[in-house]
Parts: structure tokens; C-alpha cells; sequence
């Protein structure tokens, strides 16, 4: 209940927003919505997430694992809808589970694949947006210095996991919990397995799912732009990628169901300086979510009824 309840965080600033926007000027909005870009943005999604699953192959193929396309677009597509009804996306996390029923992958290895393949679209929204925040000075020094520090602890994170040391101190943390003490040797185990899985994947080669991110991530932008076009909004692709990427970040806080009202919130404020309204922003919020959410959430209920997850020991 306590989870539940902190998740109603997002709820409760989206309440506030609409009890102070003019809900008229938000519905006629919607209503010239130019459904041609709509539609175009929509039928974009397969393809989109055929990029992001195309990638999840190559790493794979880094551990030596093949893993067929279609079974991996599938995996990808209900790890997906794991994801959109989970705190911070971490039932994307679900997509170890599939390696480990179809590849017998243990899972602690999975889990090193699918945290490098999340990794990607972290990094990319963190780098493109805290970029573009410091670019365009639309935050206080103070907060921007955060900002670029958070995103530097970030991209070393991978490094630390591989050091040895760094990963047997943070181990030792964890096993002074009083409920995993007895868990040690299985810990101990599975963070050496972790380890394993993750070192194949640094290499040069960690280029072609890097070029694979820098595509996907074109066609997402290219998705977004085309909702602004819907509604006749006045935004470039430019300042509408640094918009979305900081969105992107705010919404993997566990603090609301599918980023509703924070990511209202977060767009409201960086559209502002473009000169659009509240209403507007707010409009093209609610066609962002019917796109990527539900557009995307259906896709991966039919791959989740075509290829359930079944019960792994």
C-alpha cells in the first residue's frame, strides 16, 4: 500500500495541473489533431521497437548467445508491457526470465545483458538531456552542476561493476542485511556470474548496438515531431529531443503509473520558453502517452498472449 501510495505522487500533480488549466482550450487542442502524423507516429512503433529488440541481439550475440528475431522482438515487446505497469520500468528487467526459459541463460547472467541494453536508452536520455539543459541555461547553475555530475556517476557505474573490489564492498553492504544473511554463498555466486555476463560486453564491438540506439532514437524524435506537427505546435526537433529525454529521465521515478503528471509537469515548464501553453502541452502529453504507452502497451499485451512467460525454477 505504502508503494502504491507514493506512486500517487505523479496522480496527484497531474490533478493539480488540470485544476488549474483551462480544460476547454486542452480539448480543442486535441480536437484539431491532424490524425495523418498521428497515424504515421503510431505505425512507427513496430519499427522502433524492431530497432531496440535488433539491438538486444547484438549484445547477445557478445555473449555468444543466439536468440532467433522473432523471439527476440517478442521477448522484447511483453518485457516491454513488464515494464509500462512496473515502479521505474524494472519489469523490462523480465526479459532475463525469457533468456533463461528459452536460452537457459542463468538468470544473474540475463540480468548483466538486459542492465547493458537498458543502459542505452538511459544514457542517451541522460546525455542528450542534461546536454541540452546546459546548452540552453534552462536551469539554475547550481542544479545543472548536479545534473552533470549525476550523469558522469552514471556512465562510470558499468566500470565500477567490473572492479573487482568496488564490487566485493558493495556486496559486503548488502550482506549486512539482516534477511539476506543467509543468502550469502548464493549472492557471492550470483554476483561472479553477473560479472561474467557483463565483461563480454565491453568491447569495440559495443559499437553496432551503440549505432543501433543512435537510430532507434532518430526515429523516436522523428515519432515526437510528428505529434508537435499534429498540433500545430511551433518546436524544432532539437529542442524537442532535449524536452523529451529530460521527461524521460523524470518518468522512471517510481513516483507515478506511466509517468502521468510528471511528465505533464516537466513539459509544461520546458515548452514554456517556446512559447506554448499549458493546454497545449498538456495536449501533447496526452497524444505522447496514447503513442508510446498505450500504442506500445497493446503491441506488448499481443507478444505477452503469443509468447507468455511461463514458470522458471
Amino acid at each position: 500500500m505504502r508503494k502504491i501510495a507514493f506512486r500517487l505522487i505523479g496522480l496527484i500533480i497531474l490533478a493539480f495541473i488540470l485544476s488549474r488549466l483551462d480544460l476547454h482550450a486542452t480539448a480543442e487542442a486535441l480536437t484539431r489533431t491532424r490524425w495523418d502524423y498521428l497515424l504515421l507516429a503510431l505505425a512507427a512503433n513496430p519499427l522502433l521497437f524492431g530497432l531496440k529488440s535488433w539491438r538486444w541481439r547484438e549484445l547477445l550475440k557478445m555473449q555468444g548467445i543466439e536468440y532467433g528475431r522473432w523471439d527476440a522482438f517478442l521477448a522484447f515487446l511483453s518485457g516491454l508491457f513488464m515494464g509500462l505497469v512496473t515502479p521505474g520500468r524494472v519489469g523490462e528487467m523480465g526479459k532475463a526470465l525469457y533468456l533463461k526459459q528459452d536460452r537457459g541463460l542463468p538468470f544473474s547472467e540475463g540480468m548483466a545483458n538486459v542492465l547493458v541494453d537498458r543502459l542505452f536508452d538511459l544514457y542517451t536520455i541522460l546525455i542528450l538531456g542534461t546536454g541540452g539543459l546546459i546548452w540552453l541555461r534552462l536551469l539554475p547553475g547550481w542544479m545543472l552542476t548536479l545534473l552533470a555530475l549525476g550523469t558522469a556517476g552514471a556512465i562510470l557505474m558499468l566500470p565500477a561493476l567490473l572492479n573487482e573490489r568496488l564490487a566485493a564492498w558493495g556486496l559486503s553492504l548488502v550482506r549486512q542485511l539482516p534477511f539476506l544473511g543467509r543468502y550469502d554463498a548464493s549472492l557471492t555466486e550470483a554476483a561472479a556470474r553477473f560479472q561474467r555476463g557483463l565483461r563480454p560486453l565491453l568491447k569495440p564491438r559495443l559499437i553496432v548496438p551503440l549505432a543501433f540506439t543512435l537510430v532507434a532514437y532518430g526515429l523516436f524524435f522523428g515519432q515526437g515531431q510528428l505529434l508537435a506537427w499534429a498540433l500545430d505546435l511551433p518546436i524544432g526537433i532539437g529542442y524537442l529531443a532535449v524536452s523529451l529525454s529530460v521527461a524521460g529521465v523524470i518518468t522512471l521515478l517510481p513516483i507515478s503509473f506511466s509517468g502521468l503528471g510528471t511528465r505533464d509537469a516537466i513539459l509544461i515548464a520546458l515548452f514554456a520558453p517556446q512559447g506554448i501553453a499549458a493546454e497545449e502541452a498538456v495536449a501533447y502529453s496526452a497524444l505522447f502517452f496514447l503513442t508510446f504507452y498505450l500504442g506500445g502497451g497493446l503491441l506488448g499485451a499481443a507478444a505477452w498472449q503469443i509468447k507468455p512467460l511461463q514458470e522458471t525454477k
